[in-house]
């Protein structure tokens, strides 16, 4: 919205004086008119305003801008320039000092009252549309200049103790596409989906979202566990499997032991388990031989 600014016109006739109007001598029998009305009634029709344009013109004009004019309001001593343009202004108008100078009434009345006069939030945020805008909108730089007054800081998030999430200030960051996300997607995604994978966390250190590759871990033998890739990629499944009784032992016999007693022939198993190497790669089959 564009607020044309109207000039004050200073006739030859009259002076302002700091505090005081001293108004200009009577014209003789000429009666100024505004509209067809004579100055006092155009003022008391159409407003206040008239008179920062023609309060010196005539003195007809200065009588009843004297009883209208706030001294103590400077700069805006009949308030707002254009009131019809200024009932609709939006807050983040009145940043425009322009704006500002010509509704000096009603741009006072957006200030927040938690902002110091002149600071970069005096009015709120310098976009109207930013009461439409969505949490993830707040890291685009746009965004997080235009609304970093009042929408983005109330759409934070914040933990239990009231702590906003660091690097996650605004939740994910694409929250259509994180919210089709599986948890083994996170190891990924965790940044740009930081909000839905912080939610699938599963608290244990190297295995945050479980396993990496489901299908495929719920497929393997324990044995496999002992494979530092298998373990990492399904460190869920492997947890699971493994015996914490049995340190030198957790995921059981470390091969196919049946294969292994075929090596051996027709040894029984306490022969076979006799052999220093088939005890310690067939730590569960061995145990009790």
């Amino acid at each position: 919205m564009m607020f044309a600014t109207i000039l004050l016109l200073l006739c030859t006739v009259g002076v302002r004086v700091v505090g005081a109007l001293v108004c200009p001598a009577d014209a003789g029998g000429f009666i100024f008119t505004i509209n067809g009305m004579t100055c006092g009634n155009a003022i008391a029709s159409i407003g206040a305003h008239l008179c920062y344009s023609y309060e010196l013109r005539h003195k007809d004009c200065c009588d009843a801008c004297k009883l209208r004019r706030n001294d103590v309001d400077t700069g805006c001593e009949y308030g707002d320039r254009n009131p019809t343009d200024c009932a609709g202004i939006a807050p983040s108008q009145c940043y425009t000092p322009a704006n500002e100078r010509v509704c000096c009434r009603t741009c006072p009345r957006y200030r927040l009252s938690n902002m110091p006069r002149g600071s970069q939030c005096e009015y709120g945020d310098w976009n109207p549309n930013c009461r439409r805008a969505q949490p993830y909108m707040c890291y685009h730089t746009s965004y997080k200049r235009d609304c970093g007054c009042q929408a983005c800081p109330a759409m934070m998030q914040r933990d239990l103790n009231g702590n906003i999430q660091v690097g996650c200030e605004y939740g994910d960051r694409l929250p259509l596409q994180c919210a089709r996300l599986e948890p083994q997607d996170c190891y990924q995604n965790k940044h740009v989906c930081c909000g839905t994978c912080r939610n699938k966390e599963t608290g244990i250190l190297g295995c945050e979202y479980g396993d990496m590759n489901p299908r495929q871990c719920r497929n393997i033998q324990a044995y496999q566990c002992y494979h530092p890739q298998t373990n990492r990629v399904c460190c869920r499944t492997c947890r699971q499997l493994k015996d914490t009784n049995r340190p030198d032992c957790m995921y059981g016999d470390k091969i196919e032991c049946q294969g292994y007693r075929r090596a051996y022939g027709r040894a029984s198993l306490s022969a076979m388990c006799a052999a220093p190497d088939a005890r310690l790669v067939c730590c569960r089959t061995c145990e009790y031989y």
